[in-house]
C-alpha cells in the first residue's frame, strides 16, 4: 500500500492531468491491495478481550469504507495526493501561539490569517495591507475587538 500510495503522489507531482488507464490501474491495485489485507486479517486469529481491531486491519478496513475519499486526488485535480502545503501553512501560525501564548485579539488573529492566504495564494502583500488597513470598518472591528483567552 505504501508504494501505491507514494505512486499517486508522484503522478500528482507531474502536474498534468492523469490519464484513463493510469487511475483505471491504481484502482484495481487499490482494491487487490484492500482484498488482500481484508483476507489476511480474517485468516489470523480473533484478539482475545479486545474492541478493536489489529492496527493493520482496523486501516484495511477504513480503505475500504473510504475508498472514494482516499482516491479522490485522482478524479479531481483540485484535490492534492498530500496534505503538505496546509500544515506548512499551519507552523508559522501554532509558532506564534507557542511563543506568544495566543493572539491578544480576535482582530490580530484575523489579521494573521488574512495575511497568510493572501501570501499563500501569491498574491502582493503590501498593497493588501494598505487597502485593508484603509477600510474604515476595518478600524471599528478593532476598537470592539475583546481580548480572546
Amino acid at each position: 500500500m505504501t508504494t501505491l500510495l507514494y505512486d499517486i503522489i508522484r503522478l500528482d507531482q507531474r502536474g498534468s492531468p492523469l490519464l484513463n488507464e493510469d487511475i483505471e490501474e491504481i484502482e484495481k491495485r487499490f482494491d487487490c491491495i484492500v482484498k488482500e489485507g481484508l483476507y489476511d486479517h480474517s485468516q489470523l486469529a480473533p484478539l482475545p478481550q479486545k474492541v478493536w481491531g489489529r492496527l493493520g486491519q482496523n486501516l484495511v478496513i477504513r480503505f475500504y469504507h473510504h475508498r472514494q475519499a482516499t482516491l479522490r486526488c485522482l478524479h479531481n485535480p483540485l484535490v492534492p495526493a498530500t496534505n503538505n502545503l496546509a500544515e506548512r501553512d499551519l507552523c508559522p501560525l501554532k509558532l506564534k501561539q507557542k511563543i506568544s501564548g495566543s493572539f491578544q485579539t480576535e482582530a490580530g488573529a484575523q489579521a494573521f490569517a488574512f495575511l497568510s492566504v493572501r501570501s499563500w495564494r501569491g498574491l502582493p502583500i503590501t498593497s493588501s495591507i494598505t487597502t485593508r488597513c484603509l477600510t474604515p470598518s476595518y478600524w471599528g472591528d478593532i476598537s470592539k475587538s475583546n481580548y480572546i483567552t
